[in-house]
């Protein structure tokens, strides 16, 4: 919060709106510092166990399946909670949206083989609801479509029932990268897919000509059990 506030007065600042960055006079108090460092910790993956126990309780627990599909997938959270139904194509067995970075926003991603028959069947749901988003709660109590917040809630709940609160929704992410990685996904593939840039990035989309053929067939050859 003392983050946003700075850079919004620092905005408001150089466009003579305030006289000073009232954020930047206060600093954030020893015991917030001392509790947020507490609460760092390492990121850690899923084990090809706890990915089984997933499956094994896809239509036994709500939302396992959403869990999966992140962990397939590679999208940031708040990426998955809001994909689109019209950015899903499932005769193209892809699914486009993104944010947050140039390379991120817009991007197109196959959907793995041995998720697509979930993400068919919350596509499906969604058509019968009406909504335009992929995933949704039809038992929702403000609205049926997810944010990032009911995601997160989502999420939160399926670790509790399956022994596993140590994970936070970010370690999906995490998980699908090592895969990938382990995998030998080729650098360029995988940074397409994860939306990320660094400083070799342009040039090697410069001379990379890989078509989303071969970004399926790599994203299929990502093992997780």
């Amino acid at each position: 919060m003392k983050s946003l506030f700075n850079l919004m007065f620092d905005y408001a600042y150089k466009r003579e709106l305030v006289d000073r960055n009232y954020a930047r006079a206060f600093e954030v108090g020893r015991e917030i510092k001392e509790q947020r460092q507490k609460e760092k910790r390492e990121n850690y993956i899923f084990s090809a166990e706890e990915i089984q126990k997933l499956w094994d309780n896809v239509g036994n627990v709500r939302f396992a399946a959403m869990v999966l599909v992140g962990v397939y997938s590679g999208w940031r959270p708040q990426e998955l909670a809001v994909l689109k139904l019209d950015g899903v194509d499932l005769e193209g067995r892809t699914f486009k949206g993104g944010m947050k970075t140039a390379a991120g926003i817009g991007r197109t991603v196959p959907i793995h083989k041995d998720v697509f028959p979930l993400v068919e069947s919350y596509y499906r749901e969604a058509e019968g609801m009406g909504s335009e988003f992929l995933f949704n709660d039809p038992d929702g109590q403000q609205g049926t479509h997810l944010t990032y917040d009911k995601y997160r809630g989502r999420f939160n709940k399926v670790m509790s029932r399956l022994g596993m609160e140590y994970y936070h929704l970010h370690e999906t992410r995490h998980t699908w990268y090592t895969a990938a990685k382990r995998s030998h996904m080729d650098d360029v593939l995988r940074d397409r897919m994860m939306g990320h840039q660094n400083e070799s990035y342009d040039v090697k989309k410069l001379y990379d000509h890989q078509t989303m053929e071969d970004m399926k067939a790599a994203m299929d050859r990502v093992s997780f059990l």
